[in-house]
């Protein structure tokens, strides 16, 4: 189960009344999705806005009196359900503090599951070992991007400002010729049908290699078998551009969460707080950027009119939610001690 007992103790040691839910299943995988509409919309939209309704009603009841503000706190998936709730169900919180957005959810499982037609599997001769991102690669990247700020300190304190991946001269006895163009396709924004669907990787999230172990990603996998083609047997290896077309084209319960329009949530005097680690290997830093942008630009907000209600945090060298080099903390919340979005990160529910 992935009901995160952990962040429900922690939030009543606060003195808040918690709910926390599965989001209508066991997170660690997709076959309850398959021939079960209900649990993909459950996960889609569903199960957070019930469990808010119940939990507001059951607190009303036991303490004699309804609530005075509620919020909500989610990374990840998570991240993409609190902004799902900001954009479709405003009045349910006060508050949404969501870290590395997995919005634009179609786009970004048909990004995670592209690489593997990239690297190739682990036979192929373009393949590098994830042991080679990490102790070769990704200290190669740091070691080119590091000093553009102006300080070495191992952290790239803005990827945007430069595209420094692979310019050294190759070793004979690191990598091979086609490797590196294999690497260099790695940090290419993700197009389908000419259009752009997704940013690239951000240098210097090379730490956490998931994408380039050989395998298709493992949600992506689940997605498409048991959502998208509702077929356990889809030789899943075959994905390619019609296939990540179409997932955007279904779009089950509108999972894409990627509506730029969150008037309702400011009229309403709601907070959204935004953050993304700049290292984060699993959902590029610039997709939260990406639609910081897009919410700017559909409801035609310069950033210090979005201030009123949104603010967003780039953290310098922290990785996906968590861990990393840079400045961030857990806010004493243990569970993310043990990178606890392992289990949870693709199906499962941080409330």
């Amino acid at each position: 189960m992935c009901i995160q007992y952990e962040d429900l103790a922690y939030s009543a040691a606060l003195s808040f009344a918690t709910v926390g839910a599965n989001n209508g299943h066991n997170g660690t995988s997709g076959v309850p999705f398959l021939n079960k509409p209900g649990v993909i919309e459950d996960f889609a939209y569903r199960s957070i806005h019930t469990g808010v309704a119940i939990g507001k009603t059951l607190t009303s009841s036991f303490y004699g009196s309804p609530h005075t503000t509620s919020f909500y706190l989610g990374c990840s998936t998570g991240g993409r359900q609190g902004l799902k709730s900001v954009q479709d169900f405003p009045e349910d919180f006060d508050g949404v503090v969501a870290g590395a957005l997995a919005a634009d959810f179609n786009h970004l499982l048909s990004w995670s599951g592209h690489f593997y037609a990239i690297t190739g599997n682990s036979s192929a001769s373009r393949f590098v070992s994830p042991e080679k991102w990490v102790t070769l690669i990704h200290p190669d990247v740091i070691a080119q991007c590091d000093g553009i700020d102006g300080v070495e300190d191992g952290i790239i304190e803005d990827p945007n400002l430069y595209f420094c991946v692979m310019k050294r001269k190759r070793r004979e006895d690191c990598i091979t010729e086609e490797q590196a163009e294999m690497i260099r396709e790695v940090y290419k924004p993700f197009f389908i049908q000419r259009k752009l669907a997704f940013p690239r990787p951000q240098p210097g999230g090379e730490n956490i290699p998931i994408m380039y172990t050989g395998e298709l990603f493992g949600y992506t996998s689940d997605w498409f078998r048991y959502v998208i083609y509702n077929d356990s047997s889809y030789d899943v290896t075959t994905l390619g551009e019609e296939d990540w077309a179409l997932a955007e084209q279904r779009n089950p319960f509108n999972i894409a969460t990627w509506n730029g329009n969150i008037s309702s949530f400011r009229d309403r005097q709601g907070k959204l707080i935004a953050y993304h680690g700049q290292a984060d290997g699993i959902i590029t830093s610039a997709n939260s950027e990406r639609y910081y942008e897009h919410v700017s630009s559909t409801m035609g907000l310069d950033p210090s009119q979005l201030n009123e209600f949104w603010r967003f945090f780039r953290i310098s060298g922290m990785e996906h939610c968590s861990g990393g080099v840079g400045a961030w903390t857990d806010l004493g919340r243990s569970w993310r001690r043990g990178w606890k979005w392992r289990q949870c990160y693709g199906f499962g529910v941080e409330p």
